[in-house]
Parts: structure tokens; C-alpha cells; sequence
């Protein structure tokens, strides 16, 4: 028997299915459910190689059957639809064809039709106006399906890194930034945040140089150089102690070892006074 070469597609349940996806992951999604249709059931290499890396967003779409091998549950429910309504219009042709298993009564009305073929039947819903109103992904079998949304891994990622990021602006913009960052890049960014915290340039002035987290993002910030680790602002209670000594006495004070850059600026400006 020929594969069939088509099943229902509805558009408005797709659109409303991959809202949240990127235009790249709708490509590889929608090429994925026309290879179910022509192929069945597919490893994930072979999803892969198809379409290229897949992300956790689009692979949580698919299910797994006994063998592993993953499946839309809703193109699998069309795919059945479809052979269903081809097998009855194939009986139906027969018995057409057959005056034996039709009433005696229409016996006449067949052999008036010459050569006459069988009309094709609609799937029942087959028009999107008088379908119910049926999501993307077939509900599990499991009536007490928790409905919470489940958190990902990428949800996870960027929870750490925006608790770590110092500069809290703009975290719907962050989180558009950080969902273009492949996911190999995300145990880098709280390493590179922690890092760059102790730089010159985001501790000066209170943070005041410290990027948005969604330009930093956006510009690949996570692979700039080992900043240079600055010793820290000048402490006013520092400054207040260091002013009651002696030039030679603050050359010797915990506050010079600790900030050594700061202060003995200071130092040079308090030695040039005396």
C-alpha cells in the first residue's frame, strides 16, 4: 500500500504551540512533523542530523516510546485520524463495488451507475470552525496531570545568572539575551560575573560602569580577559584614621596592605603636603 502522503494540519493550534519558540526552532519543529508523517518514529540523532541541534524548549514537544525513540503526540493522534478515515472510505469503495453486501432494494441503483466510484467521506472535524478547541500537545492519560508550568534547565541557568549579575535592569530583555546564548556558554557566565565583579571598572562609583545584564550578553562579555582585581574604594572611616597619622605611621597601617593602589595615592598627595 503507497504511504499517505498527507495528514490534518491545523494552523491556528500550531501557532498557538510555538509562540515562545524562535523562528530557527519553528523551522526545525515543523520539519520534524512532516518526517514523523513520512518516517514514524526517529532516534534523536536522526532529528538531529535532519534539523541540527535541538533545544530543550523544542525537544520537551516530543515523547518517547519503549524504544526511545521519540514522537509528537499530536502528530501521532493525526497520523492514526488519517489512516482510520482512509480504511473506511476503502471499505466503503468495496461495498460499492460489491452488490452482494448491499440491500436487495438498492441493487438496481448500483448497476444503473456505471463504473462508479466512491464518494469521498470528510473526517469528522476536518473544518477548524466546528473542531473543539484542542491545544498543540495531546493531554497524558493521566487525568491529574500537574498543569504547573515546569521549570527547564534554562530557566535554571538564568536564575543563577541574573542572582549573581550585581546591575538588576532589565530582566525581560536579560532573559531574550540570554536565551540566544547556546547552553554549552552557560557554566562559563557565573564564573565570568563573579570575575569582572572585581574589577576596577565595576567598582568604581558605586557600579556605575557595570553594563546592563542584557548587553552583556548581547556582546559576549562572559570571554573578555581576567579583569585587573582592584584593591577597592577608599573607606571614609579609613581615610578619617589615616588623616590623625603620621606619614611613616600609614605606610605601616592594615588599610595600605589591603588597598595598596588607593591609598598610596593618598599617601603620595599626604607626603607632598608636609
Amino acid at each position: 500500500m503507497a504511504k499517505d502522503p498527507a495528514m490534518l494540519f491545523y494552523t491556528s493550534d500550531f501557532l498557538t504551540g510555538v509562540t515562545l519558540l524562535s523562528m530557527k526552532e519553528r523551522g526545525q519543529y515543523i520539519t520534524l512533523l512532516c518526517l514523523q508523517q513520512q518516517m514514524g518514529h526517529m532516534s534523536l540523532g536522526q532529528m538531529q542530523t535532519a534539523v541540527g541541534r535541538l533545544s530543550p524548549a523544542l525537544l520537551a514537544k516530543y515523547a518517547q516510546d519503549e524504544d526511545g525513540l521519540y514522537y509528537n503526540r499530536r502528530a501521532e493522534e493525526e497520523i492514526r485520524k488519517r489512516q482510520a478515515h482512509c480504511e473506511k472510505q476503502r471499505a466503503t469503495a468495496m461495498k460499492r463495488w460489491d452488490p452482494e453486501a448491499m440491500p436487495e432494494e438498492s441493487h438496481g441503483i448500483c448497476h444503473g451507475i456505471s463504473h462508479g466510484i466512491a464518494t469521498a467521506m470528510p473526517l469528522e472535524n476536518e473544518s477548524e470552525k466546528n473542531k473543539p478547541e484542542i491545544r498543540e500537545e495531546v493531554r497524558p492519560e493521566a487525568e491529574s496531570e500537574d498543569t504547573t508550568p515546569k521549570t527547564t534547565d534554562r530557566d535554571k541557568a538564568f536564575d543563577a545568572f541574573w542572582t549573581a549579575y550585581p546591575r538588576k535592569i532589565g530582566k525581560q530583555a536579560a532573559r531574550k539575551a540570554f536565551n540566544k546564548v547556546p547552553n554549552s556558554v552557560w557554566p562559563k557566565l557565573v564564573p565570568a560575573v563573579e570575575a569582572q565583579k572585581k574589577s576596577r571598572q565595576w567598582t568604581v562609583e558605586d557600579g556605575r560602569y557595570i553594563p546592563n545584564p542584557a548587553t552583556w550578553l548581547n556582546q559576549g562579555r562572559w570571554e573578555d580577559e581576567a579583569p585587573e582585581v582592584t584593591g577597592g574604594a577608599v573607606d571614609l572611616t579609613d581615610l578619617k584614621s589615616m588623616l590623625k597619622k603620621k606619614p611613616n605611621q600609614i605606610a605601616g597601617s592594615a588599610v595600605v596592605k589591603h588597598k595598596p593602589d588607593t591609598i598610596k595615592a593618598f599617601m603620595d598627595f599626604v607626603e607632598g603636603s608636609g
